[in-house]
């Protein structure tokens, strides 16, 4: 199959196994010991809150639902919305009846294998040597930069790509969500074939693209610009080498972008028809940080996958095949900084480049230190310790920062910190809300209100820094109901608002005097040991 040989596929499975071991063993340990009273949640610190937007969606399908609603924000929906990836995704928890947060474990780890055969399949087309190749697979799928060593200051755990931009690198990617894994593939894929459509077209590349880039569009538009762009970038080096129009190539963007085109109309109408997700546009800026922050980021691998650009582009006797990954990873990397909303989301897939132009780096530079008598005699004589600290380099040099995001998991599931875990309590009465008109609108805090949706399909007034429509008003106004406001006040506010719930729990009671039963407009309706729900009359 695919021209492996079985050394390939023992080779795969050994890293698969490492893969699966490490992404794994946080939400394992952390469901494992959740305590009796509690409810583990099944989400990572990077992107944590961005889990409970899947589970609504997961819990939509598994309710009969094809089209989704954004329950995060508690405007006015006539209109859901179509995404072909969480209609898979519930599908497939609903034929198997799997809760939200296990569907999306099982679909993380049923991506993993077919993602580890698909990109060391891929990398043999550019490395054909099979060492290069496997040390060249081993950086795209584990290696990333050194925001780990200065994440012991607080301020900078969110600031180094490396530490909370899980589609920036392979092992993040690996360890979040499932459809950020499809994304990656379906990206790497339409680039590949784009770039062999360069040198030797067939039509069946650029129908695989354009099939390709329809799927990744129609649940991951951010990727249009880059997509579009270094194609386009691919077609204008090819003109200045060989001074000539390749209208083969000419034809493959037009057949990309017509078998796309559905989709990038299909996002573009829901932006101008559905204010939901404009707004979700609009509060949606996720900019790339400065540029010593992203060098840092990616650590040795941007100085190595330099040295191997150069080594390309000083070589005459180049494959066109090297020339494009070089032009892949200059053009991506100054996508970083488009002037868009999206910049960072657009690092997705710029590892794969990285990953080969780093590898030329590193053997280049290998073969300058085999030159070192002493150096080869320590080769050859203390295979067992070099080979040792080679592995320890590689930690050192290119894993520290996936290290520091495990740790820290752990860590904070280890302490049963309030992101990852909810009490029993709360569980109960978010569910106790299915019990409410379907379409009942819920006043919480935000942490609260960021649950909710996920498992009692409920609108809240404020929910997601990005969902939620006008945020930062609705999360300002949320803390004046609960701190500021006096009675009259919450009455005109729930009523402006078409508020029909109010749920009180132990957040909600945090640094506030307010007690809901003074209050003539609200009703009590559900109560337990922790939590009150409260109708608004």
């Amino acid at each position: 199959m695919l021209g492996f040989t079985k050394s390939d596929w023992k080779f795969l499975g050994i890293i698969w196994v490492i893969v699966v071991v490490l992404t794994f063993l946080p939400v394992v340990f952390g469901y494992l010991t959740t305590p009796p009273d509690k409810v583990f949640l099944f989400r990572p610190n990077d992107n944590g809150g961005d889990f409970t937007v899947y589970y609504s969606y997961i819990e939509q399908v598994r309710e009969g639902h094809f089209l989704f609603k954004n329950f995060f924000t508690s405007e006015a929906q006539p209109i859901p919305v179509f995404n072909p990836f969480w209609l898979s995704a519930g599908m497939f928890a609903k034929i198997f009846n799997l809760s939200a947060p296990f569907a999306i474990q099982i679909l993380r780890f049923l991506f993993i294998l077919p993602f580890l055969i698909i990109t060391y399949y891929l990398l043999s087309f550019f490395l054909e040597d099979k060492f290069k190749r496997r040390i060249c697979f081993i950086i795209l799928t584990f290696a990333s930069g050194l925001g780990g060593i200065f994440s012991f200051n607080s301020q900078n755990q969110h600031k180094f790509m490396d530490l909370f931009v899980p589609e920036a690198f392979t092992f993040l990617t690996l360890y979040t969500e499932p459809h950020f894994i499809l994304s990656l593939v379906l990206f790497i894929c339409t680039i590949f074939l784009s770039i062999k459509a360069i040198s030797s077209y067939k039509l069946k590349y650029s129908l695989l693209a354009g099939l390709f880039s329809l799927i990744l569009f129609s649940f991951h538009p951010y990727h249009v610009y880059s997509v579009f762009l270094i194609l386009f970038s691919f077609g204008v080096v090819e003109y200045f080498i060989k001074a000539k129009l390749n209208f083969n190539y000419i034809k493959h963007f037009i057949i990309v972008l017509l078998f796309s085109l559905p989709s990038i109309l299909y996002q573009l109408w829901t932006i101008f028809t559905i204010p939901a997700v404009y707004q979700h546009l609009l509060q949606n800026i996720t900019l790339t940080p400065s540029l010593y922050v992203v060098i840092i980021s990616y650590g040795f691998l941007i100085p190595l996958a330099i040295i191997g650009l150069v080594l390309i582009i000083k070589n005459k006797e180049r494959k066109e095949l090297e020339l494009m990954v070089v032009v892949w990873f200059v053009c991506q990397f100054f996508l970083l900084y488009l002037p868009v909303k999206t910049q960072i989301r657009l690092s997705e897939g710029l590892q794969f480049p990285i990953a080969i132009l780093a590898t030329y780096g590193i053997f280049y530079l290998k073969d300058i230190l085999v030159k070192n008598k002493n150096l080869f005699d320590l080769v050859r004589y203390q295979k067992t310790a070099f080979y040792m600290f080679l592995i320890y380099l590689f930690f050192i040099l290119f894993f520290v920062s996936s290290a520091t995001i495990l740790y820290t998991d752990v860590l904070l599931y280890s302490v049963k910190y309030k992101l990852f875990y909810i009490s029993k309590s709360e569980y109960e009465s978010i569910n106790w809300l299915k019990n409410t008109p379907k379409n009942s609108i819920i006043l919480s805090s935000y942490f609260n209100g960021n649950v909710i949706p996920a498992f009692a399909l409920r609108q809240v007034f404020v929910g997601h820094s990005h969902e939620t429509a006008n945020f930062s008003i609705k999360e300002k106004e949320t803390e004046n109901f609960f701190k500021k406001y006096d009675s009259e006040q919450r009455f005109t506010f729930l009523k402006d608002n078409n508020i029909d719930y109010l749920f009180f729990g132990l957040e909600e009671k945090s640094g506030t005097d307010f007690d809901p039963n003074q209050d003539s407009f609200l009703q009590k309706v559900y109560q337990n040991e922790n939590v009150s729900i409260y109708k608004v009359i």
